[in-house]
């Protein structure tokens, strides 16, 4: 029994990121500027990391009746008091610096509100990060999203200088068809290609996911079609194939996620089909999701109400996911990013009691 114990320890150690090695990504003081930060997008290449992330606000990315409780269920999705914030590492992740809102500002240098969304890809091809985020009318509800507007900004000195934002609105149409039911950026990874072509992810409140994508740096879009879903994220799985997985609590899996396939570079997709990846306890979280030398790497939290932030791979282009690793034991988590550093994987994703953001480096050994 003794030995047994014994094993079970080394075994707990093995698989837990220690606090030591998970760093908080914002300030106190850029925390009470934003009251919580969600959704994390990390773009960059090997001189310069950015979080791309949700500034609530006063609100809290809540109602305006919502009460500033930690307990689960999360507080609900209004935009109506949110920025689009960034801050950039240039250490792997280690430390992380020049916090700044990216969306509008007015005259006077304040932030302008009704900003999120934000969402980043690096363009290998032009060295630059382009990033698109959308302004929400009326109360900022997002079920559904009404009338909303799509923005594009980019930046080529890793977010010192930004590009003056262009509205996209009318090139993503098709995937609009209707105004009071608009397609919201989805919380998932978005791609370049090995072509460069640039693919991002959306979805709507009527059970919708729409792609739109650019072969000129993001000067234009075209669509996809549509299919089933929720929220996705999108990873290249080596020439024109690409595999979009999402939650699956609308579809009849057992808790099982959704795989949608494309063998034309984005351009169209499959229907959804049973993924061998399971939701958090059933319920549905963002996964993100990643390509990283051939092999795919995913992060959720796996425990009930968030909780047990877990890194997974696989080997054969999600078909299986044998090996798994806990990131922050059975701490709470929520929405998460990870990106290739030097030996091994950055992830950051947000803490559910304090509203703040972790990273941790995480060696790839495991796997």
């Amino acid at each position: 029994m003794m030995m047994m114990k014994m094993m079970l320890l080394v075994l707990v150690s093995a698989l837990t990121v220690h606090c030591a090695d998970i760093n908080n990504v914002f300030s106190a003081s850029e925390l009470s500027f934003c009251t919580r930060i969600r959704t994390p997008e990390l773009v960059g290449n090997s001189n310069a990391i950015l979080v791309i992330a949700r500034c609530c606000g006063a609100n809290r990315c809540s109602s305006k009746t919502a009460t500033n409780r930690d307990d689960f269920p999360p507080l609900g999705d209004n935009n109506a008091d949110g920025t689009v914030i960034m801050k950039r590492s240039t250490d792997q992740g280690q430390s992380w610096g020049n916090f700044k809102v990216i969306s509008p500002l007015d005259s006077r240098g304040k932030p302008l509100l009704s900003y999120s969304s934000g969402a980043g890809i690096w363009d290998g091809i032009r060295k630059r990060i382009v990033v698109q985020y959308q302004f929400y009318r009326g109360d900022g509800n997002t079920a559904p999203t009404v009338n909303a507007s799509m923005f594009q900004i980019m930046t080529s000195d890793e977010g010192d200088t930004w590009t003056p934002a262009v509205d996209i609105t009318r090139q993503l149409s098709k995937c609009n068809p209707d105004i009071n039911n608009m397609m919201d950026p989805s919380a998932g990874n978005k791609i370049q290609t090995p072509s460069g072509r640039l693919v991002w992810a959306g979805h709507d409140h009527a059970g919708r996911v729409c792609v739109w994508f650019s072969d000129d740096g993001g000067a234009s879009y075209s669509t996809s079609n549509f299919v089933q879903g929720n929220e996705v994220s999108l990873v290249n799985l080596g020439g024109s194939n690409l595999l979009m997985n999402g939650r699956g609590q609308q579809f009849n899996y057992n808790g099982h996620r959704a795989n949608y396939f494309s063998t034309d570079n984005g351009a169209s997709w499959s229907g959804p089909s049973e993924s061998a990846l399971d939701d958090d306890d059933g319920h549905g979280c963002e996964r993100s999701m990643r390509n990283i030398d051939g092999i795919l790497y995913t992060v959720e939290p796996a425990g009930k109400k968030r909780t047990s932030m877990t890194i997974s791979c696989s080997k054969d282009g999600g078909k299986t996911w044998p090996s798994s690793r806990g990131i922050n034991g059975d701490a709470r988590g929520g929405y998460s990013d990870l990106l290739p550093i030097n030996g091994g994987i950055l992830v950051v994703w947000e803490d559910g009691n304090t509203g703040n953001m972790f990273s941790a480096q995480i060696g790839n050994g495991w796997c």
